[in-house]
C-alpha cells in the first residue's frame, strides 16, 4: 500500500479511489476502499462479519500507526485516516 502511494507516477496522476474485495482468507466478508489524495490517505473496511469487524476494531490504530510511519520513511507526508463501516 505504501509503495503505490508514494509512487511517483501514482502521485502526479491525481486523486484515486479504489474498492479492493479481500482475500476470504484473511478478512472474511470485507472490502476496503481507498482514497489517495496528494495530501490524504483514507482507507474504510466494510465488512460483514462480526469476527473481522471485531478484529479490525482490535487493530485500527496500530494498522495507521504503521502505515503513517511507513509513509514517513518513504518520504511522504500523507494525514492517514482509517475506519471500518
Amino acid at each position: 500500500m505504501t509503495q503505490f502511494c508514494s509512487n511517483a507516477a501514482i502521485r502526479l496522476a491525481g486523486n484515486w479511489n479504489a474498492r479492493l474485495v479481500l482475500d476470504e482468507r484473511i478478512l472474511a466478508a470485507t472490502t476496503l476502499n481507498l482514497s489517495l489524495s496528494r495530501f490524504d490517505l483514507s482507507l474504510a473496511f466494510e465488512t460483514r462479519d462480526p469476527a473481522t469487524r471485531q478484529f479490525l476494531a482490535a487493530h485500527l490504530d496500530e494498522l495507521e500507526q504503521a502505515l503513517r510511519a511507513a509513509l514517513h520513511t518513504l518520504g511522504q507526508s500523507n494525514d492517514v485516516f482509517l475506519s471500518i463501516r
